[in-house]
């Protein structure tokens, strides 16, 4: 619990409800763009999903999605956006994939290749997430 006057001797008391809204606010824009899990699996058709994160959620996806685009300097083409599903579509380094949050059972946010020519350039996509510097989501 967030709390106020913690180091003085005046009573502790909680933070007012529109303060909290602030503090979640201001944590959520300051947070790094999360990469954590970076790990490459084979798709049933033999092409590669990169798992980005599993800390994003379904708000959080577009911010998180134009960030990460940006990162790549790539850019979005098309935005499908649902109560059941987010999935962009994506160009980076000339090649299309779907930008995915994913729901029950895997809770992440993946980069799927599109087509077997971007599927070949998912290993040189992950080095390239590996080298950015921690960037502001």
């Amino acid at each position: 619990m967030e709390v106020q006057g913690a180091s003085s001797s005046k009573p502790i008391l909680p933070v007012p409800k529109p303060e909290r809204a602030k503090l979640n606010q201001h944590s959520r824009e300051s947070r790094p763009l999360p990469l954590e899990v970076l790990e490459l699996r084979r798709m049933a058709s033999g092409d590669w999903t990169l798992s980005l994160t599993k800390s994003v959620d379904w708000e959080h996806f577009g911010r998180y999605a134009h960030a990460l685009v940006g990162a790549l300097e790539g850019k979005v083409l098309h935005q499908a956006d649902s109560p059941v599903e987010r999935v962009w579509t994506v160009a980076i380094r000339g090649q299309e994939y779907w930008l995915s949050y994913n729901d029950f059972p895997l809770f992440d946010v993946s980069l799927d290749s599109k087509y077997p020519q971007a599927s070949e350039q998912m290993p040189e996509i992950r080095e390239a997430l590996l080298e950015i510097p921690k960037q502001e989501l």
